[in-house]
């Protein structure tokens, strides 16, 4: 068996007075991973996701996000932006160990 840490942006498409499926812990409007995990068998019909690249993300035991940040490049290019993206990876890690975070195993 294998298995990966994988980091989604998940984004909530239902609207105003729709009614919120069972499962949903936070209301409309406010995804999270209930909305992949807590609705009887499938995933929430108003639920869609996106990669989500160059981000740090810090959850806690329910799997939700107590911190995030992430990289933004703008209108850098090629290798601009690797060498932002990198130096940004060091500083980020380097806040990280400098925590009071758990470390990983």
């Amino acid at each position: 068996m294998g298995w990966s840490h994988v980091v989604l942006e998940v984004i909530c498409s239902a609207g105003p007075g729709q009614c919120p499926p069972d499962g949903c812990k936070f209301g409309i409007g406010n995804p999270g991973t209930h909305c992949l995990t807590d609705v009887g068998d499938s995933v929430c019909p108003f639920a869609s996701w996106s990669r989500s690249s160059s981000q740090v993300v810090v959850t806690n035991s329910e799997g939700e996000s107590v911190y995030f940040d992430s990289f933004e490049g703008g209108e850098l290019d090629g290798q601009q932006y690797l060498e932002a993206e990198t130096e940004w990876l060091a500083r980020t890690v380097n806040l990280l160990s400098a925590s009071d975070l758990p470390a990983s195993s």
